[in-house]
């Protein structure tokens, strides 16, 4: 009996650890609601109190989003090597689906698929900022209207966001 539990106890505590990680990373990571009050992840500033698309990310096993006031200050953490790794999701405003000045929590969209104008003359948090679209064809109307030039996601690059 002792030989069995000898083996059975650390068996079940690996087992246990195990199914732990296991269900951290399987959690759904869906765009979570920025609350009023709620401050940039990397520059601290309170999200709400600025007009632009916003952003958000996880990091693989987390529960809940890092938040930021701009699209720019997101991909500014983002494209960062030390970061790059570390994301399993990010959202972005549907600017296709939301108003420049007050954007609102619904309408989240995956950062990797939506397409972006860069170069336009409207200012987010941060001054410059990148209009986020799910649709291209709406990104285009965006840039001929402000200027810019449309962007997918595997474009983005820091040397590209520079000031």
């Amino acid at each position: 009996m002792k030989k069995a539990l000898f083996f059975l106890i650390p068996l079940c505590c690996f087992w246990l650890t195990a199914c732990d990680k296991t269900s951290k990373e399987t959690l759904p990571q869906l765009a979570e609601d920025i609350p009023n009050g709620a401050e940039c992840h990397l520059c601290g500033m309170a999200i709400d109190r600025f007009s632009g698309p916003k952003g958000q990310a996880f990091g693989h096993g987390q529960a809940h989003s890092v938040k930021f006031c701009s699209t720019i200050d997101l991909f500014s953490w983002a494209l960062q090597p030390e970061n790059k790794a570390k994301i399993s999701k990010m959202y972005v405003h549907n600017m296709d689906q939301d108003h420049w000045d007050d954007p609102q929590n619904n309408p989240f969209i995956d950062a990797k698929t939506a397409w972006y104008v860069w170069g336009h003359h409207r200012k987010g948090a941060m001054g410059k900022t990148l209009g986020s679209f799910s649709n291209q064809a709406t990104a285009s109307d965006f840039a001929k209207k402000y200027g810019g030039k449309v962007y997918a996601y595997k474009e983005l690059s820091l040397d590209l966001l520079k000031p």
